[in-house]
């Protein structure tokens, strides 16, 4: 990582350069010129590539995650949703009995009820009033894909004391557990792999490499500005085959 970045840098200073040649013909003020635009290359990609780019991408994923597990426990029966959450420490510990989509546990004399009602749209307040009319309980913990809004607001006039937990809350729960269910995530690739070959991070040093050869080569032909503009889309196509993470995560689909 460290020849390939210090290749782009050098390859940033040769062309800054020969396009500041191009337009002005003092050499103190090009190098000047190729000096600074390098120092904001190597700054750019980092804040691009290494920093923010990582984060959102990584954001991104956990989203999709997070997504997945809630369609599948969507479709997963009743029996299979409880068989899950009983392997939590936090349930199995207190001798937890089920009933449907219900784990009744008692926690220093408290009786909790857990309820499993995911589905593909939010609890509703109707849904939440039925569930607390249909259970008695001192506690009762509702595990669902979302809620509807101002929900908690109701909650707190219902006559026990109730808590939410949603699709992001389950999946960090899960996670922490180890008991995150092995699910596949289909590609998200674009219907045909030419983009992929193109900004194939391999091809990036043949891009390099070639943006250099124009480059240098302007200073000697009577075109110059085609030679200086053929090797600077060259230059980013290689910046960007190098170091985007889009078209280099094919084989990363398993959640």
């Amino acid at each position: 990582m460290f020849f390939d970045l210090t290749f782009v840098l050098l390859s940033t200073f040769c062309l800054t350069f020969a396009w500041a040649r191009y337009y002005i013909h003092n050499n103190l003020i090009c190098l000047f010129l190729s000096i600074s635009t390098t120092i904001l290359c190597f700054l750019g990609i980092k804040t691009l590539f290494f920093n923010k780019k990582e984060q959102k991408l990584i954001k991104k994923q956990q989203k999709k995650q997070i997504d997945a597990l809630a369609d599948h426990l969507c479709f997963l029966p009743n029996r299979q949703v409880t068989e899950l959450f009983l392997q939590l420490p936090q349930i199995k510990q207190n001798q937890p009995k089920v009933s449907k989509n219900v784990i009744t546990i008692k926690d220093n004399e408290v009786t909790k009820k857990l309820i499993f009602v995911f589905e593909n749209a939010p609890l509703t307040r109707r849904n939440f009033c039925n569930i607390v009319k249909n259970n008695n309980a001192d506690v009762i913990e509702i595990f669902a894909t979302d809620f509807e809004k101002n929900l908690s607001q109701l909650a707190q006039k219902a006559p026990c004391k109730t808590k939410f937990f949603d699709k992001t809350t389950v999946y960090l729960m899960l996670n922490e557990a180890n008991l995150l269910p092995t699910l596949t995530q289909k590609p998200n690739l674009l219907k045909s792999n030419f983009w992929y070959i193109v900004f194939d991070k391999s091809r990036a040093k043949y891009y390099l490499w070639s943006s250099l050869f124009l480059v240098l080569t302007s200073f000697l032909t009577f075109l110059p500005l085609y030679y200086l503009i053929s090797g600077t889309i060259l230059f980013f196509v290689a910046v960007y085959a190098k170091f985007n993470k889009k078209f280099n995560l094919k084989s990363d689909h398993k959640i």
